[in-house]
């Protein structure tokens, strides 16, 4: 909202190499149907610099957003490179039921998984 005293105001936060449309609205109470009317004061189209200093690309919010994709990325990487871990030592470390149900008590302490236990097979 401009004041109408004002004769001129500033915009901010422009893009650089763009065009623009602005236009400047009235805003007065209208006699006849008492509500609030508006009426076009005057309208104007223009287009900023390429390389103008105070129109720049905000960089700030392009670089916390790509930021914000990377961590998540990494956390992602992680979290699947935990899992295999997990499957790999689950393979390495699976003990058939049927194997150990065959090893006998005199193979047990050459075997490293007979914390489990011996079962005794024909005698």
């Amino acid at each position: 909202m401009i004041p109408p005293t004002s004769q001129n105001f500033l915009v901010n936060n422009l893009a650089a190499g763009s065009q623009y449309d602005l236009c400047v609205l009235a805003i007065y109470d209208d006699v006849m149907t008492s509500l609030t009317a508006t009426r076009v004061v005057g309208c104007v189209r223009f287009t900023t610099e390429t390389e103008y200093m105070r129109c720049h690309f905000m960089q700030s919010q392009f670089l916390g957003g790509t930021m914000i994709i990377i961590i998540g990325g990494v956390i992602v990487a992680s979290v699947l490179v935990f899992i295999v871990i997990l499957m790999i030592r689950y393979k390495l470390f699976y003990i058939d039921p049927v194997v150990l149900e065959n090893i006998t008590c005199s193979q047990c302490p050459r075997v490293p998984l007979c914390i489990f236990g011996c079962h005794l097979t024909g005698s």
